[in-house]
């Protein structure tokens, strides 16, 4: 029977969480013109959950609201009247009651329509937190019906491990959508199928225009002003026509990645390509789990250990990551239960213990991990643990930067909406002004998902949260693309105008090879086979070619060589009737903005 009208959809309901609608969903038109093995939601039921009844409703669309080509289908309408604090507390979803193998292509097919030109991000994720996602697409709907077709590869999932998502609480609003189908292609098809409709950017303007005032930022904060005098060692007199090379060994800038334990210590191939590549291409790294107070229960320090240790001896900075995630779900199991005092007294014994731990050669820690979305420990225990993090980190590493680090400014859920902006600020404002929390860094997070957040719109984020004159580093980048070209674009895209902004002081991915990526392939800068991408390509152009100086001509006749350098570490040399001295600086900012080096021969 074809739901048409609200008369004949079926609802059911447990204290306003949850309303389930049948969507027995035919074969439509437009499927019959791209066949395929089978529609994995067919004869399924969708549910609408919410945090608070009321804040949306479920009703079925009449057949003369349908789009024109998809009248036999199915038609769903959600109204919304209240906005949660999380765009993905209010959701249409259904789970898949077949497994999926890993790398199966299927094609979520839907149309969508909203009159108040409403956001919806279409997702499939595993049902298990953390909730990994193989498709997360948001967009921005336009009153008329327009038809979306999103192609996606999943990993293995067993019968009710994964499913489809419409995530719909970003305002309010009414969302229609129209013949959702959900399309098998299975693994490794000889053709694969086409997308409809993706805006890669989700209807925002997105053009190049803030690419020059980019370059020339970078031309003023990220150079520096070279003076190389060239004296011969006998009388002090100027040498005139040396030859002198400024070559740079080293950035300034911090240039990092994540590091899965795993494969940071495997002695296989595999592991010895890892810690290859990050000698060849990063200055800075994060302990992607091993630091995280869950890693191991909770009670192993013995790996992370092993790893400071490890980057230590090769004078690789660390970034600890992190001390306190104020979420229940993100505590070892044996403190999942505590609460009050106990709590109290079992964070500030982790936190002290982790700082002692990392003391000498960690250099920032997130003292504080997204409190912004994760708040039920500090709404129990008190929110002055907040504050009390950084103090008692502060109290065993006097030395040591401390970090509150967010994952809603850059991305889909605040990246163009700004929808979190006030929290963070009274955050913030609670955490230095009214604690006098020792606040030393602003973490930004990274994790990118269409629609991108244009460069200009990046930009205009990061002079939101400059005004607290912290150092600011971007924390967690990654972007899950398949389409090779755009996952490479937008990452120039990115780090351009990251590397543009004075006050950022560190871009680090969150990893780098598709054999230990939490995104898995499709977000990495290599495949699981060591092949690199095209973004891999832009990295080392952009990091090593671009952003990098190798400088060399001949000293005046006051025996002076001038240049610009990237700020960094140098080697230079200066050479003159077979004389020669050769010597390691650092270019720097300073109040002259000029690096004097005097080489005697």
């Amino acid at each position: 029977m074809i739901l048409r009208t609200l008369a004949s959809t079926r609802f059911c309901t447990t204290l306003g969480a949850f309303c389930l609608l049948s969507a027995a969903l035919l074969t439509s038109p437009v499927q019959a013109q791209n066949p395929v093995n089978v529609n994995l939601l067919q004869g399924k039921m969708f549910s609408l959950s919410q945090p608070v009844k009321g804040g949306a409703t479920l009703s079925a669309l009449p057949v003369e609201e349908l789009p024109d080509i998809a009248k036999n289908a199915t038609g769903i309408r959600v109204t919304l009247t209240q906005t949660p604090d999380n765009y993905w507390k209010i959701q249409l979803g259904q789970n898949l009651a077949t497994p999926v193998q890993d790398g199966q292509v299927l094609r979520l097919h839907f149309f969508a329509r909203s009159s108040q030109n409403s956001r919806v991000a279409a997702v499939f994720e595993q049902t298990a937190l953390p909730n990994s996602k193989a498709l997360n697409a948001p967009f921005t709907l336009s009153p008329r019906w327009k038809e979306y077709a999103l192609v996606f590869k999943t990993p293995a999932c067993a019968a009710n491990g994964s499913g489809v998502r419409f995530q719909l609480g970003f305002a309010p609003g009414v969302v229609d959508l129209a013949d959702i189908r959900l399309e098998d292609y299975g693994v490794a098809p000889t053709l694969m199928p086409s997308e409809i409709g993706r805006d890669l950017y989700g209807g925002l303007p997105h053009t190049e225009s803030w690419r020059a005032a980019a370059n020339a930022r970078i031309e003023r904060y990220r150079k520096g002003n070279v003076l190389v005098h060239v004296l011969d060692a006998k009388t002090g007199k100027p040498i005139p026509n040396a030859q002198v090379t400024v070559t740079q060994r080293k950035h300034a800038f911090l240039w990092g990645t994540a590091v899965a334990d795993r494969h940071l210590l495997a002695q296989t191939p595999d592991g010895e390509k890892f810690r290859a590549t990050i000698d060849r291409l990063f200055n800075y790294v994060v302990l992607e789990n091993a630091l995280k107070w869950d890693f191991y229960g909770g009670k192993n320090t013995e790996i992370p250990t092993r790893m400071l240790d490890y980057f230590s001896a090769r004078n690789i900075p660390v970034r600890g990551h992190n001390l306190l995630w104020p979420g229940y779900r993100w505590l070892p199991p044996y403190a999942r239960n505590l609460r009050g005092p106990a709590m109290r007294a079992e964070i500030e014994r982790h936190v002290r213990q982790y700082a002692a731990l990392g003391k000498g050669r960690v250099v920032v820690w997130d003292a504080v991990n997204e409190a912004i979305s994760n708040h039920d420990v500090t709404d129990e225990a008190g929110r002055d643990l907040l504050a009390l993090t950084f103090k008692w980190a502060r109290e065993v590493d006097p030395v040591v930067d401390l970090a509150y680090n967010e994952n809603t400014i850059f991305n889909m859920a605040g990246g163009t909406s700004g929808i979190n902006d006030a929290k963070i600020e009274e955050l913030l404002n609670y955490l230095i002004v009214d604690q006098k929390a020792p606040v030393t860094t602003l973490g930004i997070q990274g994790h990118m998902g269409v629609p991108l957040v244009p460069a200009d719109v990046l930009l205009r984020n990061l002079d939101v949260w400059g005004k607290y004159h912290l150092p600011i580093e971007i924390t967690e980048y990654d972007l899950r693309l398949a389409d090779d070209e755009a996952h490479s674009r937008y990452l120039d895209e990115f780090m351009t105008a990251i590397f543009s902004y004075p006050k950022v002081r560190s871009f680090v991915m969150w990893g780098f090879w598709g054999g230990a990526h939490w995104r898995g392939e499709d977000a990495a800068l290599f495949r699981k086979n060591w092949t690199p991408r095209p973004a891999a390509k832009v990295y080392e152009k952009l990091v090593f070619e671009n952003w990098w100086t190798t400088a060399a001509g001949a000293s005046s006749k006051s025996g002076d060589y001038r240049t610009r350098a990237f700020l960094g570490v140098y080697e230079i040399a200066a050479t003159a009737d077979n004389r020669s001295a050769r010597i390691t600086v650092s270019v720097t900012k300073n109040q002259d903005d000029v690096t004097s080096v005097t080489m005697r021969l």
